[in-house]
């Protein structure tokens, strides 16, 4: 059995409103159904109650084989697509050509414009997107 389908299997023993569900684990609800819904990589801490809490060595012994992956809890996300950032530098440098006029004002000012657009925009971007 797969260690995320063990730790879903196990999660589904626990009722999303018991509050001492959570005291037990030790987790706010919104971290549990984070973790439930794979938002988030379980911590060491977690899977380690939650073995103790369910009496399952299968899961102990799965965590001790992947214990590095599990040292803190990871925020999963998607990595920033080529496609969207190129539309967001054509945007910003369209959007720069309008407040200078696209040609009325000097060069520099359209370049100033430009950067500075670009390094409020790119850092979003970029930016490891989490739920």
């Amino acid at each position: 059995m797969r260690f995320n389908s063990l730790i879903d299997a196990l999660l589904d023993e626990f009722d999303a409103n018991n509050n001492a569900a959570y005291e037990q684990l030790k987790v706010t609800p919104k971290m549990f159904q984070q973790i439930k819904s794979h938002q988030i990589l379980p911590g060491k801490d977690f899977i380690e109650r939650l073995s103790r809490l369910t009496n399952n060595n299968e899961l102990l012994q799965l965590f001790k084989q992947k214990s590095e992956e599990f040292e803190v809890p990871k925020q999963l996300g998607s990595k920033p697509s080529a496609l969207k950032i190129l539309i967001g530098v054509i945007t910003v440098g369209i959007i720069s050509g309008l407040f200078t006029g696209f040609g009325y004002q000097p060069l520099w000012l359209f370049m100033l414009v430009l950067i500075i657009g670009l390094l409020v925009v790119l850092p979003i971007f970029l930016m490891n997107t989490g739920s």
